[in-house]
């Protein structure tokens, strides 16, 4: 890069910036370009840490892991171009993982729903693997033509003829899936996914917030390859709304990673129990009923802030996966759900008992075995339709009347 493109680089984009490298290299880092590489890089770690994490199922992991790698790829590359870097590496893969984007994005969903991975996955991919080959037999051309061999065609224009229909072929590919996506995610029902209301609402609302996400994507993405017909003006320009798109919907993909990755596992765990419990005899089933009630109701195990599935197995001697497969299946909720209502219900008797008028109802909620006020709150409004104050308040009005 010359001093003349800098100073034209400067006009164009506001806030413009380079750093000096040992090398004398110069790389343009413009706020756009910086948001871009925060975001690569968010979806990167985000990336590896799904495809080495423990999952239930790993159709599942897999689709959502490499989802956030393509996505990390193509930030990086624009991050190639809006620099100015023009790293060779990038030009080996060009429009070639991104074809992997629209079937990562439905298996994601399928898996959601389907126990059972597709029969005909490898097709999928199948685009993937033509264009890499694509890309290798034009690289081999690019060798041969430097060594006065090669096709007659000069690489560059078989790289612009590649370009022309490798782009807007890869929009298409998306938005076949996408459809498809669209009318698959109808059937995420209750009924399809056998999980108690709260995990359903759950993966319901971070699933929709997915598939509409990708939805705008697909919409911005085929306006990079219409606008340009139309207006020439805006060529080059077009790319930047949807990348700056990209890396704010990785932030939040991000941020919220963990607490979705934990969705993930949540909905295999009871697509797992569905078949475990009924393996489990009805006798057992009705005798760990039992032990439930009586160590909620007699023992108060609740009110240990540190309860946990394992703990409890051990108190009444029942296999957590037993244990875990009848509050999914029987009782219709998960461990956290059933131990906080218990919670719940043992925080109303003491936030109306006059002897604990001197407690905050911060105060009383630790009693109750709640760690955190944030959680003893969401969990009491869930259970009870009103914030504890509202629940005293209300008792309040009704002794008066």
């Amino acid at each position: 890069m010359n001093f003349e493109t800098i100073e034209r680089r400067n006009c164009i984009e506001p806030g413009f910036s380079y750093l000096t490298a040992a090398t004398g290299t110069l790389m343009s880092l413009s706020l756009f370009s910086l948001i871009v590489l925060l975001g690569a890089i968010q979806a990167l770690l985000l990336g590896i840490t799904l495809l080495f994490s423990r999952a239930h199922s790993r159709l599942q992991q897999y689709a959502l892991a490499f989802f956030m790698l393509i996505l990390a790829y193509n930030g990086f590359e624009t991050l190639n171009w809006s620099t100015n870097t023009n790293s060779i590496a990038f030009q080996f893969f060009t429009f070639v993982p991104i074809f992997g984007l629209g079937p990562c994005v439905y298996l994601y969903i399928y898996s959601f729903i389907y126990p059972q991975k597709p029969a005909r996955i490898k097709w999928y991919f199948l685009p993937v693997w033509i264009m890499l080959a694509l890309r290798v037999l034009l690289w081999t051309d690019v060798w041969l033509f430097l060594h006065g061999h090669g096709l007659r065609m000069h690489p560059m224009a078989l790289d612009t003829w590649y370009g022309a229909f490798a782009e807007p072929l890869s929009v298409v590919y998306f938005w076949i899936f996408m459809v498809r996506t669209l009318l698959l995610f109808r059937r995420f029902t209750p009924a399809n996914t056998h999980l108690p209301a709260t995990e359903f609402t759950m993966a319901r609302r971070w699933l929709t917030a997915f598939v509409w996400n990708m939805a705008v994507l697909g919409v911005m993405w085929l306006g990079t390859i219409v606008m340009p017909r139309f207006w020439p003006a805006v060529y080059y320009w077009q790319y930047y709304p949807i990348e700056i798109y990209l890396a704010f919907f990785i932030y939040w993909i991000a941020f919220a990673g963990y607490q979705q990755i934990k969705i993930v596992y949540i909905v295999q765990q009871k697509a797992a129990a569905t078949t475990f419990i009924d393996s489990i005899p009805e006798a057992d089933i009705q005798r760990c009923m039992t032990a439930l009630e009586y160590a909620m109701e007699q023992d108060k195990l609740y009110l240990d802030p540190d309860l946990t599935l394992q703990s409890l197995a051990q108190k009444i001697q029942f296999n957590p996966k037993i244990i875990s497969a009848v509050l999914n299946q029987r009782m219709q909720k998960g461990f956290n759900e059933f131990v906080n209502s218990c919670r719940t219900g043992e925080a109303q008797k003491r936030l109306l008992d006059p002897a604990n008028k001197h407690l905050s109802i911060s105060g009383i909620a630790f009693d109750c075995g709640f760690n955190s006020q944030a959680t003893f709150q969401r969990a009491f409004k869930l259970h009870t339709g009103c914030t504890p104050k509202e629940f005293v308040q209300n008792h309040l009005q009704k002794q008066e009347n």
